[in-house]
């Protein structure tokens, strides 16, 4: 990413996301977050914090298995319902 933009930092965090740490995750009033967990209780999370801090967020989901790249769809995370 930082050679197809090199003026912009990406600061990238390998971390289990809690409400006990969210707080220092989101330190420093970053332009965007970008989520990429699997753990829907985690996304919650992180989306909550970034909503209640206006920070903006970008979120990416899984395909719930499904083998068709044609099912994927593109919406409103708060229009997902899950398969399960």
């Amino acid at each position: 990413m930082a050679k197809v933009f090199p003026h912009i930092e990406i600061e990238t965090v390998k971390a289990a996301v809690s409400s006990k740490n969210i707080e220092k995750l989101l330190e420093g009033n970053p332009s965007y977050v970008v989520d990429c967990m699997n753990e829907p209780e985690a996304k919650a999370i992180v989306i909550d914090n970034c909503l209640e801090k206006k920070l903006k967020v970008v979120t990416a989901g899984e395909t719930s298995m499904k083998v068709n790249p044609t099912l994927l769809q593109i919406s409103d995370i708060k229009d997902v319902r899950s398969n399960y």
